[in-house]
């Protein structure tokens, strides 16, 4: 029985490798993207009011929000599957890092919105559903916001908790980083007493 060998990423055919230029053709178009996020935060930080006072602003927050965070996933699956195939690129691995940092901040950005919507109270967001066809798309999570009411804390509170998902992960990347580049395993034996390297990504194969 032939070892079972885990080549190195770079030696690894293309068309079994991840289809990261579906995403972004290239890691320059990455990192632009990724600027470009940025400035349309900081956009967002100066234009956004204290209060809604229309069915229209809260629309255009919750469109703003929902429009970032679809473009952070993209960010966060080209960085995440150009680290999890090997842990051992330091420069995927920062790219993966600055995609959660990222994250960390929109969401502490956004998370005083939850509580701005409790504020209004249930009546007006059902008035405001009503007059704009746009919040009837949001109605079940108004119904979810209403449902947790006494679980959703103040403004500061929630923003510190999104921003804390930065430092939070930081403790589980150190452990996948551990387990599948820093830890060295013995060889498996058969009963013949053929070796096989064991690594977190043939161990499967081996058990079976």
């Amino acid at each position: 029985m032939d070892p079972i060998m885990v080549p190195p990423r770079k030696d690894i055919p293309q068309e079994f490798t991840w289809n990261d230029g579906s995403i972004f053709p290239t890691i320059d178009g990455w990192e632009q993207e990724c600027l470009a996020i940025v400035e349309s935060l900081e956009r967002y930080l100066k234009s956004e009011v204290d209060d809604w006072v229309s069915a229209s602003q809260l629309l255009s927050t919750l469109q703003t929000r929902d429009a970032l965070f679809e473009r952070l996933d993209r960010l966060q699956v080209y960085a995440g599957i150009s680290h999890s195939v090997d842990t051992g690129d330091q420069e995927a691995g920062e790219r993966s890092s600055r995609t959660q940092s990222l994250y960390a901040r929109t969401m502490g950005n956004f998370a005083s919105v939850a509580p701005r919507i409790l504020a209004l109270g249930e009546e007006v967001i059902h008035e405001w559903m009503a007059t704009e066809p746009g919040l009837m798309l949001y109605e079940h999570y108004f119904n979810n916001i209403l449902r947790q009411k006494d679980h959703i804390l103040s403004d500061e509170v929630e923003e510190l908790i999104g921003r804390m998902a930065d430092p939070f992960t930081g403790a589980s990347g150190a452990s996948s980083l551990l387990k599948n580049t820093d830890f060295k395993f013995e060889p498996a034996r058969t009963s013949s007493g053929d070796q096989h390297p064991v690594t977190q990504g043939n161990i499967m194969g081996i058990l079976a």
